[in-house]
């Protein structure tokens, strides 16, 4: 029987195909599958792109995948308006406190008081500018929920055509050759108009744009398709664009920019551009129909303009550009056949890790916009699935620009408390203290500072002259591979195309430093493949950095052991215990964040992560620092120009051989000055391995700030002592609202800020089976599909009332690893909004039987997934897998989960899911709950009359009744879980098939259980008996807490009734198939 006819016979008349159908379909079985769904195949010529559409049209049920991506932009826009308004109410509210403080001083006062010397003090050690400005500038910043992403790319790569694509209408000319030629921003307006902003500062507004009217009354205002013209700059600045496209509702700014390294002109555009303005992302198009040949001068010469733009703004308030933010489009790929694609999509990848810092290659994406489009024309809910993968990249691009656009804020506005709060805590214990024991530790401390303060200068220099060594060292060994007979030769042999470019009719100063400038560039791409095969420099920078980081950690300590003397003892309203977490979760000190702020995630172009080499030699420094070596003095002019008449004659006979004698003579110049700090091999190697100097400079800037910050404390404190009481009062009042500000402020960002976000590309599901298998990539709306269908796989999948598990792991693309994870996704019919203060419960509970809480990950689902440590299954499956004796697991499993659910209860919290599908254990059987919420309603279907009650009879009849789910409901479902488990029954067995709202009122869990008379049949011991009773009374005051259930629980080993126990009905055969699972793939279990 052919796969078709199986098909139709197994599922009489409904056809029902999967993409797994398709997928492992012959190519006469896609036909019929084609047919019998009615698909439209025509204008298709690959079998690939037949299964693809008969795909689309079976994932249609699904909806449409742009609609749901457009959906869950909107989701994470709203999010970060949440986050962003909270931002600013805090940042006013700490603005007010400080101006509450603030102290009208006398003419002849030298010395501060009130906020304006906790300002001074901030100032010095570099943690602000000014009160007003930096407050003012950080509202500004989070008050604007634009995401501003910049569009650029390589010639004839189909730009526009993929910005019309992801509009849904043509907004741009299409045109073989460049055509934009101003800055474009295209954001979204409820109406359509423009407004364009000319070089004068002058601007014009086009008003009432109806569509298709784009071409005539723009398109000749902000294209140019004339080179001539191209090169000279345009008399406009920039085009801001409204549009009411959807897809831009969510913040999202497309910029639409003129080609870096076309001319002066159009970079001078985009440089300009990036320069001024806060670009949170980049997406960039790469003409992939070329080998997949990445056009190197452009992508480099625009990441010189990020990086560039990088160090100057490193001080402003200015969120800086993570690289990570960029999605690489290698459209035109139904251009590259098939056979090639593989080697064409590594080679394009291959040679963006050589510029792009931190490439991750699941950002580099195949596409067609040719035939994404086509399939649009057909059905608007064909989305191909690269269409998918750059939507997916899109959503977390989105994600994490505006998280860290809160987060850049949140960690100002951290350090700034924390260092206030210690300045307060300094002067309000020390302005008190006797006069000798304060003299005794302002003299210890002031000696404890310089001694620090000379420490770092001795630490710094070594560090400098480790960085010397290396630099030497590389140098011999660079020159040893350039002295060899095979890079020799390449380096000073000429063909007559290297010199195509070189002008005949140059005088000979300007043809020698054209030869000579292409011998830096031949150097260069030696250097590049020399790092390739050893990677030297990239080992040289990571341990220059890891030891700078040690020594730092050294000195931070030191610094915080003499900031914890001037405030030791101290009796204020602080919260030292705060502090100490803080600063052992965070290191919130003034240095780290300092240092965090270029080391950890702001200024990560520089060094979040190493820069590929290639895009240093060739970009960054060498060539323009060596070339200026190369300039030729002409005060000699006129009296040159006999001799370099000949030898220009010279280059004209023999061109080849003048270009070998003018390169040697280079390159022996360039080796001459071996390891000395003049020569140009080693100024040539030095800026390669400049990033470690860069961080020392900025260390050496702040580490003297900080220690001249505590000595003017010391000095203020002395001043405070002229009017004690006056001064302790002020002082710590101040103290005071602004210790209630950082609990504030560091409560709201565990649960909002500090929580880890991972990415989907991160995240891997484990194989239904198979531990160990493949994994795919994860989006919750299949999980929650999943569940909502009665099918094999829904079954696999545990899931409470509002709840679903999956297994799943970490991958880490870069080291190549996995780590075992579960997911706990929340499903529609939970009725959360805003999870977030459940968020900061969960991070900080320790337990042995509580799973470890890593963080979220917002898919595709309005709220984000759970992620927890470990690869965990529902106790209903350890139980029926296990080989070990139920006697004695039972007792110890009811225990850890009654100790679990004790923990959670302490913090707060109810499980509000307690049942065997629910509770989780890991793979040695320990209890590790992932239950944990904060008490709320329970939600239930609007169809109460008729649908099923199923595991609705875990809920307490005063929960069903409509009453809020606290501790005591968790009471009930545990007397419901001992019940099952000792007497190895389902509970409420022969009332599953009533309707919920039938169950609701007429719920009588001790008479439809039967306890008394099967605990009397099982010879259960009365203690037991009357615990169960006891835990599942229909009225909630009448139930135990649960430290009686704890206290009860330690008896359970002791329960006769277990000697009996046994498993579910689950055969010697399954248990055995399910514990091979972890190594050995087996069937699937009818």
């Amino acid at each position: 029987m052919s796969r078709r006819d199986y098909a139709i016979t197994r599922r009489e008349d409904t056809i029902n195909y999967t993409v797994k159908d398709v997928e492992e379909a012959d190519e006469d079985e896609v036909f019929d599958i084609g047919d019998d769904l009615e698909v439209d195949l025509s204008g298709l010529t690959d079998m690939d792109g037949i299964r693809q559409r008969i795909i689309m049209h079976i994932e249609k049920v699904k909806g449409n995948y742009k609609d749901q991506t457009i959906e869950k932009l909107d989701d994470i826009a709203r999010e970060d308006k949440r986050k962003r308004q909270k931002i600013v109410e805090l940042l006013k509210k700490i603005q007010g406190t400080l101006k509450k403080f603030e102290v009208k001083e006398a003419p002849d006062v030298r010395m501060k008081r009130g906020s304006a010397a906790l300002e001074e003090l901030l100032v010095t050690e570099g943690a602000m500018k000014n009160f007003e400005i930096d407050f003012n500038q950080r509202v500004s910043q989070v008050t604007d929920g634009e995401c501003m992403i910049v569009v650029s790319g390589e010639t004839s790569a189909g730009k526009s055509s993929f910005l019309n694509l992801l509009l849904g209408e043509d907004i741009l000319p299409v045109h073989h050759n460049p055509c934009t030629s101003v800055i474009t921003k295209i954001s979204y307006g409820a109406k359509r108009q423009a407004r364009i902003i000319h070089m004068d500062g002058t601007t014009e507004d086009i008003e009432g744009i109806h569509k298709g009217e784009l071409k005539e009354r723009l398109w000749n205002k902000i294209y140019e398709t004339d080179l001539d013209s191209r090169e000279k700059k345009s008399p406009t600045s920039e085009v801001q664009l409204s549009l009411p496209i959807s897809l831009l509702k969510s913040g999202i700014v497309l910029v639409d920019s003129p080609g870096i390294g076309e001319n002066s002109a159009m970079d001078s555009v985009i440089t300009h551009f990036v320069s001024e303005h806060h670009i949170m992302g980049f997406i960039y198009v790469i003409k992939s129909d070329n080998a997949g040949g990445v056009d190197e001068d452009r992508l480099g010469n625009l990441l010189k303009v990020i990086i560039d733009k990088q160090k100057k703004k490193l001080d402003d308030a200015t969120t800086l550009f993570d690289p990570k933010c960029a999605i690489f489009v290698c459209n035109l790929w139904d251009n590259v056949k098939s056979d090639e694609q593989t080697a064409v999509y590594d080679y394009a990848v291959r040679k963006l890790e050589n510029y792009w810092p931190g490439l991750v290659k699941t950002s580099v994406i195949r596409f067609s916009a040719k035939r994404a489009k086509a399939e649009l024309s057909l059905d608007r809910d064909y989305i191909t699935k690269d269409y998918k993968l750059f939507l997916d990249n899109l959503k977390e691009l989105l994600t994490k620009a505006t998280d860290m656009r809160v987060k850049s804020t949140y960690k100002w506005m951290e350090t700034v408390l924390v260092r206030s709060v210690h300045h307060l805590k300094t002067i309000v214990k020390s302005v008190d203290d006797t006069e000798q024991h304060l003299k005794v530790k302002m003299k210890d401390v002031h000696d404890k500072l310089q001694s620090l303060r000379q420490k770092s200068k001795d630490v710094l220099q070594d560090q400098k002259c480790q960085i010397e060594t290396s630099v030497k060292e590389i140098c011999q060994m660079f020159e040893e591979f350039l002295r060899q007979d095979a890079a020799h030769f390449r380096l000073v042999h000429w063909l007559q195309q290297d010199l195509t470019d070189i002008n005949a009719d140059d005088i000979w100063p300007d043809l020698k430093k054209n030869i000579e400038h292409k011998m830096l560039e031949r150097i260069t791409d030696e250097f590049t493949k020399w790092e390739e095969d050893n990677h030297k420099c990239q080992a040289v920078e990571q341990e220059m950095f890891n030891q700078i980081k040690f020594q730092l950690c050294i000195l931070q300590e030191d610094l915080n052991c003499i900031e914890g003397e001037l405030h030791s003892d101290t009796n204020s309203v602080s919260s030292d215990d705060s502090d100490v977490v803080t600063m052992r979760r965070r290191k919130s000190s003034l240095l780290n964040f300092k240092l965090r702020r270029p080391g950890e995630t702001d200024f990560g172009a520089l060094y979040a992560n190493p820069l590929p080499v290639k895009l240093v030699s060739k970009f960054l420094h060498p060539l323009d620092s060596i070339t200026n070596k190369l300039r030729q003095s002409r005060i000699f002019e006129a009296i040159e120009n006999v001799r370099w008449s000949k030898k220009m004659e010279g280059y004209k006979k023999e061109p080849l051989s003048t270009a070998k004698n003018i390169s040697e003579k280079f390159l022996q110049r360039f080796l001459h000055s071996e390891g000395e700090c003049d020569g140009q091999l080693y100024k040539f190697v030095s800026e390669i391995l400049d990033r470690p100097r860069e961080l020392l400079e900025v260390i050496e800037k702040n580490i003297p700030a900080l220690i001249k910050s505590n000595e003017d404390l010391l000095d203020h404190i002395s001043y405070c002592r002229i009017n004690a009481t006056e001064s302790r009062g002020t002082y710590e009042r101040m103290m005071e609202d602004l210790e209630n500000l950082k609990h504030h402020l560091m409560e709201y960002g565990t649960g909002n800020i500090y929580v880890d976000d991972f990415m989907g590309r991160e995240i891997r599901l484990r194989d239904a089976y198979n531990e160990y298998g493949d994994s795919e990539n994860f989006r919750c709306s299949e999980i929650i599909l999943t569940c909502s269908n009665n099918t094999q796989s829904s079954k696999r999948i545990p899931r409470g009332i509002w709840t679903a598990l999956q297994s799943a792991s970490l991958y880490d693309e870069k080291d190549e690893q996995e780590d075992a994870i579960l997911i706990k996704i929340y499903l529609p019919l939970s009725g959360i909004s805003e999870p977030f203060k459940e968020v900061t419960k969960l991070r900080f509970l320790q337990h042995p039987h509580v799973a470890k809480f890593l963080g979220i990950h917002h898919s595709d689902s309005p709220i984000p997934a759970f992620i927890y440590m470990d690869h965990m299954r529902s106790l209903k499956v350890y139980k029926n897998s296990t080989f070990l004796k139920m006697a004695e697991e039972v007792p110890r499993i009811l225990e850890e989960v009654v100790q679990g659910i004790d923990y959670l209860h302490s913090k707060k919290l109810v499980h509000m899911e307690l049942n065997s599908n629910t509770i989780t254990v890991d793979f040695e059987g320990t209890v590790k709950l992932t239950g944990g919420c904060l008490p709320r309603y329970a939600t239930f279907p609007m169809e109460k009359e008729s649908i099923g009650v199923g595991d609705f009879v875990y809920l307490s009849p005063d929960v069903l009744r409509g009453e809020l789910y606290v501790a005591c409901a968790d009471i009930y479902a545990l007397g419901l879980l001992f019940y099952e488990m000792f007497l190895n029954l389902r509970c409420f067995d022969n009332q599953r098939t009533m309707t919920l709202d039938l169950f609701t009122s007429k719920v009588d869990p001790k008479e439809m259980n039967n306890v008394s008379s099967l605990c009397e049949q099982a010879n259960m011991t009365e203690s037991t008996k009357n615990l169960i009773l006891w835990c599942i009374d229909p009225s909630a005051d009448k139930r135990p807490t649960i430290q009686v259930v704890v206290e009860k629980a330690s008896d359970f080993k002791c329960e006769p009734c277990l000697t009996n126990a046994r498993r579910s009905v689950f055969s010697d055969q399954r248990r055995h198939k399910a514990l091979r699972r972890g190594t050995v793939r087996a069937p699937e279990i009818s």
